[in-house]
């Protein structure tokens, strides 16, 4: 199995510049140890919005190219990727909170705290 990973640069431009919360060179790390896993290799081919090109695909053309249906993908570039790849599979979200799921929440408990700290602050003065 050769996995494609985005790199930090292609994710800062789609998802903002505090992201990713994990680094490319851990993520590719990660990847290496597990055990179908046979090439890790980062997707150098991205727009300015940070969407990923074919080149990967259209050098490897797999047998199997599978996606998250929470990647952004238009029908024109699924329509395109088909082209490269004997099957297309969408595997639905595997995590049950997103990333941005958690961040949301660990801001508003920080604005949480922020708040009741400068209300004790205030009852002070």
């Amino acid at each position: 199995m050769i996995v494609g990973v985005d790199p930090d640069k292609a994710v800062k431009l789609r998802k903002g510049p505090r992201r990713p919360i994990v680094p490319e060179h851990e993520r590719l790390e990660m990847l290496t140890h597990l055990r179908h896993v046979d090439l890790v290799t980062l997707a150098q081919d991205f727009d300015s919005k940070g969407i990923c090109g074919y080149k990967l695909v259209q050098a490897i053309r797999p047998d199997v190219f599978v996606i998250s249906e929470m990647n952004n993908y238009t029908k024109k570039q699924i329509t395109e990727i088909k082209k490269y790849a004997k099957e297309l599979v969408i595997f639905p979200a595997q995590a049950e909170t997103t990333t941005s799921a958690k961040i949301r929440l660990m801001t508003l408990d920080f604005v949480e705290q922020a708040k009741k700290a400068i209300e004790s602050l205030s009852n002070l003065l």
